[in-house]
């Protein structure tokens, strides 16, 4: 689901010929949340992963299950992201950059250098508020969506060390503070706060500390006997999703200060939901093997998504001008999803998999 959502979001740059309608739904309804249900359900994915590792440890210290931990993280992510990245680097050098002014290839590695080492947004804030800096560009970059990687490798870095070192309370404690406190900040768009969204790993956190609970348990039984209900809730929790994103995010929008947050807030409760596994599009979608498909693919197809869509873009101009527009759309779209399905399936099979332990 936020992997489909980050498709849907980014989509509309690919088509030449945008229809007036697709321009009215991606205004009401703006797809770039997949981010956020991503950062939620990271904070849960790993805190449960943390959870059995301590649980199954036995007489290894914290120091080992820490290192194993870090280990794991980074044969998972980072072979695939800087796969891309250099992939990016030699696009640069041989054919320059697509769509903007000519630069220096040393600026231009400037966003590269800065995703491989992890610090993306906090890059990219830099360069939204200082645009006379000389490496940074005013336009997006093939790499901009590596932004989320990086708060998610900090989270990986420093969450697990709280994790392992603080009292439980201590930890659940803090997650809340941080939860609350960001409430009362304003984050305007593409700012600093915006790209340190930490209050959906937070969210995380706390339905992962909360999954092991009897009260979760007890929860369970009513969940189950209510699926029917869960499901209409979670489907609208999905449409306000993306209404509410949408008006945060419209040019009328003054940068409310809880506006983020209530994205984080509603993320939260669609992904811990989710958790309950009933099902919560049918039974169809609860074993469907093409959603499974996607599901083990979506590290690669989130990766390679804008790098594909903005260099096909690029690489066929203004489309097909003998079709018309419907048709010029069409054809556009489909060739750009084949070729990030393609593109994906290679990452997948000979970058992620080889490295994975």
């Amino acid at each position: 689901m936020a992997i489909g959502a980050t498709i849907l979001a980014h989509v509309i740059m690919l088509l030449p010929n945008p229809s007036s309608l697709l321009m009215r739904i991606n205004s009401t309804f703006n797809f770039t949340v997949g981010v956020d249900l991503f950062f939620v359900v990271s904070g849960f994915v790993i805190t449960r992963s943390l959870l059995t590792r301590v649980y199954a440890r036995g007489n290894r210290s914290s120091k080992k299950v820490l290192a194993d931990f870090w280990l794991k993280r980074a044969y998972r992510l980072l072979p695939a992201a800087w796969f891309w990245l250099v992939l990016i680097s030699i696009y640069v050098y041989f054919m320059g950059y697509p769509f903007g002014p000519e630069r220096n290839f040393v600026n231009t590695l400037q966003p590269i250098v800065a995703s491989m080492m992890n610090v993306m947004n906090l890059y990219s804030s830099y360069c939204i508020e200082d645009t006379s800096s000389s490496g940074c560009f005013s336009f997006f970059y093939l790499n901009s969506h590596y932004w989320s990687l990086s708060l998610e490798e900090q989270f990986y870095f420093i969450y697990p060390l709280l994790f392992l070192f603080l009292p439980r309370r201590v930890l659940l404690a803090s997650a809340i503070i941080i939860i609350i406190g960001l409430f009362f900040v304003k984050r305007p768009f593409l700012s600093y706060g915006w790209h340190f969204r930490v209050d959906g790993l937070c969210w995380g956190v706390l339905i992962g500390l909360f999954s092991i609970s009897k009260k979760y348990s007890t929860l369970s039984i009513f969940i189950h006997n209510n699926k029917f209900l869960i499901r209409l809730l979670s489907y609208g929790l999905l449409l306000s999703l993306f209404w509410w994103t949408s008006v945060i995010l419209s040019p009328a929008a003054t940068a409310e200060i809880y506006g983020l947050s209530m994205v984080a807030a509603i993320s939260a409760l669609i992904v811990f939901l989710a958790t309950f596994d009933i099902g919560m599009f049918g039974r169809w979608a609860k074993n469907s093997r093409i959603l499974s498909y996607f599901g083990s693919r979506s590290y690669s197809i989130y990766l390679s998504h804008m790098i594909v869509f903005i260099l096909f873009k690029a690489t066929w101009g203004v489309g097909f001008p003998h079709l018309d527009g419907r048709m010029e759309n069409l054809v556009v779209l489909v060739l750009g999803l084949i070729g990030v399905l393609i593109c994906s399936e290679f990452t997948f099979q000979h970058v992620e998999k080889r490295f994975r332990r």
